[in-house]
């Protein structure tokens, strides 16, 4: 019997969840699933690899960094015709797929703008003969809502809708309850699955490489918010903090032009040995495991990305607006002594190079101090929990 699994995942201004969310299609597929990956933000490069079969929907995003509304990939708002167009293309994708489990990353306990079209997919998954496994993908930290009627809506679509909760985290770093208010009867639809990343075997270079070795990574991830964290590196660099290492400076592809232009400027006037600006690049991880720092904002895959490789790091936290999820997991690990977290309003130039520092000071992590088997973990989960209601 091969397991079929249908992955719905909607990224709104980064890449973070669509990369966790491909890399448990990966773990799927790796154990023998059939996987469908449903994905509703700005399209992504590359293929999601073997026995993946990746669906694109009508793409959307978030209209600024405070996630004030729903955009078309063109910038204007999102109507209620392209609304309809995207839940009659979703459902389409889950008949064709026929999924034994279905996994909403984040939804319900995030994502309450994509309600228009998940409600209506779980009701109809709901009225066929054979429902699926009904799952929800969430990572070690969530935001809970401001407004206790919001929590409310998001507890009651999990209870009615969800089976369980597959938590991509350690509870011996933190539990889910302490950024996200469960009442106990849901608390037991937790699942840990440990942190999802690469093994450590394929994640680290070989002997071969030479970029990055003894540098100053900087990257902002997709860098749609990552302007200051590039102006600040930036300001740094020129006055010489880092010893006189190289600095590395990788441009992700939501970077705003105005930033590309200024970091790439500024590298035609230094040296090369000095500095050097490019696109954000695939081996950012065997980059790392070579670098002397890594300066980068806190997200979950970043944050892997350190432990999986051990490099010195500076963890400047998005935190606009309500975001608090990379200011909690950048102080969990600096409290740790797994990097070192300066806060967005601090950072300018003088406190990015005091900081680099006291980077460079830091102890390797300790083999083995955290999971990070989420990827398998979570297929062995939902393989254990079909075949039991088979």
């Amino acid at each position: 019997m091969t397991i079929r699994v249908a992955i719905y995942v909607q990224h709104l201004l980064g890449t973070g969840h669509y990369v966790r969310a491909l890399a448990l299609a990966q773990g799927m597929a790796a154990r023998g699933f059939g996987v469908t990956l449903i994905t509703g933000g700005m399209p992504v490069e590359g293929t999601p690899g073997p026995g993946i079969n990746k669906i694109q929907l009508p793409p959307i995003r978030s209209a600024d960094a405070s996630f004030s509304g729903l955009v078309m990939e063109d910038g204007t708002p999102l109507s209620e015709k392209m609304k309809a167009r995207r839940t009659d293309a979703l459902c389409a994708a889950m008949r064709a797929a026929e999924p034994d489990a279905v996994i909403t990353e984040l939804f319900p306990f995030g994502r309450r703008q994509m309600r228009f079209e998940l409600i209506p997919l779980m009701d109809a998954l709901r009225a066929t003969p054979h429902p699926p496994l009904m799952l929800s993908s969430i990572r070690d930290i969530l935001i809970a809502p401001s407004q206790p009627e919001k929590l409310e809506k998001s507890l009651k679509l999990f209870e009615t809708y969800f089976e369980g909760a597959l938590v991509h985290g350690d509870p011996q770093v933190i539990r889910l309850e302490d950024s996200y208010p469960l009442p106990v009867k849901l608390a037991g639809k937790l699942h840990y699955t440990g942190y999802v990343t690469q093994s450590r075997a394929e994640a680290l270079p070989g002997d071969t490489g030479f970029d990055g070795r003894d540098e100053i990574i900087v990257a902002a991830g997709g860098g749609a918010v990552g302007g200051r964290l590039m102006e600040a590196a930036l300001e740094a660099c020129r006055d010489g903090a880092g010893e006189g290492r190289r600095w590395r400076f990788l441009l992700g592809t939501l970077l705003p032009e105005i930033d590309r232009m200024k970091i790439m400027e500024a590298s035609d006037t230094l040296e090369p040995d000095r500095m050097i600006a490019e696109p954000a690049r695939p081996d950012y991880r065997e980059l790392l495991a070579r670098a002397a720092v890594s300066v980068s904002q806190g997200g979950y895959n970043t944050m892997m990305d350190v432990l999986i490789t051990g490099v010195p790091a500076v963890i400047v936290p998005f935190a606009e607006g309500n975001e608090s999820e990379q200011t909690t997991r950048a102080r969990l690990f600096a409290e740790r002594g797994l990097a070192v977290h300066l806060d967005e309003v601090d950072l300018s130039g003088k406190s990015l190079k005091a900081a680099i520092d006291e980077a460079l000071v830091l102890p390797k992590p300790k083999a083995g101090q955290f999971r990070l088997d989420g990827a398998e973990e979570t297929a062995r989960i939902v393989e254990e929990w079909v075949k039991r209601r088979a």
